[in-house]
């Protein structure tokens, strides 16, 4: 899977080994779910700031405040022919992911892959609109996270 990577927001920088961990959560979401069209997707990451991703969530959802991730689906119809196709964008906010990671005690790194493998299930369909759905995309995060040796992000919830 081709990877692409935007750092608009500098203390995204000051991170060692960012790349290869959005890399890793992205690729083990992407093999989890979708394995046939592994070499052909296409994905494009953002990490930016409160700022920014505060006037995408406004301008997209409606919402005018800062989130943690965003996602942004490409060419669904591109999947099924024999072509490299865009799975999305997935923009991330440094500010948000930083203040949720030391409030729930987690390692930054730890939080911003779940954060990638969360954005690229959306990318592949899932949702968390309902308790059913919410459950079940949970535990495919769970699963994929664990393969990448990462503990169950929400166990300081249940």
């Amino acid at each position: 899977m081709l990877i692409d990577i935007t750092i608009e927001y500098d203390a995204w920088s000051q991170l060692d080994g960012l790349e290869s961990l959005i890399k890793t959560a992205a690729q083990a979401a992407v093999l989890e779910r979708e394995d046939e069209f592994k070499n052909r997707a296409e994905l494009s990451i953002l990490l930016t700031s409160d700022d920014a991703i505060r006037q995408l969530n406004s301008t997209y959802r409606g919402q005018d405040r800062p989130t943690n991730v965003l996602s942004f689906g490409g060419e669904p119809e591109a999947r099924s022919q024999d072509q490299s196709f865009l799975l999305g964008d997935i923009v991330l906010s440094f500010q948000t992911i930083n203040t949720e990671a030391e409030q729930q005690q987690k390692n930054f790194g730890n939080h911003v892959s779940h954060l990638i493998v969360h954005g690229v299930l959306h990318l592949l369909g899932y949702d968390h609109h309902n308790d059913e759905t919410a459950d079940d995309m949970e535990l495919v995060e769970i699963n994929i996270l664990k393969g990448i040796g990462i503990k169950n992000p929400y166990s300081h919830i249940h």
